[in-house]
């Protein structure tokens, strides 16, 4: 533990512990309003419960479309009694009697079509408006989650690279433990911050996937119209999060982080061998 990788690996772990203490301090001491904004937005249980907001909207917007626009498709082959409606006739002619069947018939159909119509466009405004629920959310909390992330890197490589020396060591069993348990403790942290963005991210990519069902399946020419838009809505907003635009926060950082610990590790071990 005496050699100049662990000395540096050391100054870096620590380094990050210094700067969140120190971050903390200044908001408790100095009371400064971006101080304290930085400080709830380091939060990491208050960005996952909005991420998981999020999520759970987009669920059931999808939900919604499905029990909306998808259901009676589905349920066109199940056996049903035709319903029976009863109609007056007060006219004296008898070819009045087609044209009021005729006139109903219409009416109704236009009543269903304008009613699912008004149905879609409350719906593509409830998902513009999820999606811009992203953005700023995305946006106010980009640099607390990027710093986050550095953060878990910077721990996983540091305690990674002592819980290999101590394994080389054999010297203390319970310093190896201790090593495992913060390992797990910021692999914990980084799941906290990655899987909420990455569910609210799969239900909303799950709403064009429904909206192309939908499209194929509807055969009204102002429903269709209608389902256009909202594809093409679907097509330009972009419902996901991103630290600061740097990169987008997904399970896909998970592999990449792995990837990257196991370099540095490589390199670190290497540099350990070198000096012996």
């Amino acid at each position: 533990m005496k050699s100049a990788t662990s000395k540096v690996v050391t100054a870096l772990d620590v380094s990050v512990v210094v700067l969140a203490c120190s971050a903390g301090v200044g908001c408790g001491l100095l009371g400064y309003r971006a101080t304290r904004e930085l400080n709830t937005r380091l939060r990491k249980i208050n960005f996952a419960n909005t991420a998981f907001g999020l999520g759970r909207r987009f669920r059931r917007l999808n939900v919604m479309l499905r029990n909306s626009f998808l259901k009676d498709n589905n349920q066109k082959d199940a056996p049903m009694k035709p319903p029976i409606t009863t109609v007056k006739v007060v006219s004296q002619h008898p070819l009045a009697l087609h044209q009021s069947l005729a006139k109903l018939t219409n009416d109704t159909l236009q009543g269903s079509g304008k009613q699912k119509v008004n149905l879609l466009r409350l719906l593509e405004e409830n998902h513009e408006s999820l999606g811009k629920c992203m953005r700023l959310v995305s946006n106010s909390h980009g640099f607390a989650v990027l710093f986050i992330l550095v953060s878990c890197l910077l721990h996983l490589v540091a305690t990674s690279y002592f819980l290999f020396l101590e394994l080389l060591s054999k010297k203390d069993s319970g310093m190896v433990w201790l090593q495992v348990l913060w390992i797990i403790f910021h692999a914990l942290r980084l799941i906290l911050v990655v899987e909420p963005c990455h569910l609210a991210t799969v239900e909303s990519k799950k709403t064009i996937q429904i909206v192309c069902e939908i499209e194929r399946k509807i055969h009204d020419p102002i429903l269709a119209e209608e389902v256009k838009k909202f594809w093409q809505q679907l097509l330009v907003v972009d419902v996901e999060f991103s630290a600061s635009g740097l990169c987008r926060v997904n399970r896909t950082l998970l592999t990449s982080f792995s990837s990257a610990i196991c370099t540095y590790l490589v390199i670190l071990i290497q540099f350990q061998n070198t000096n012996g």
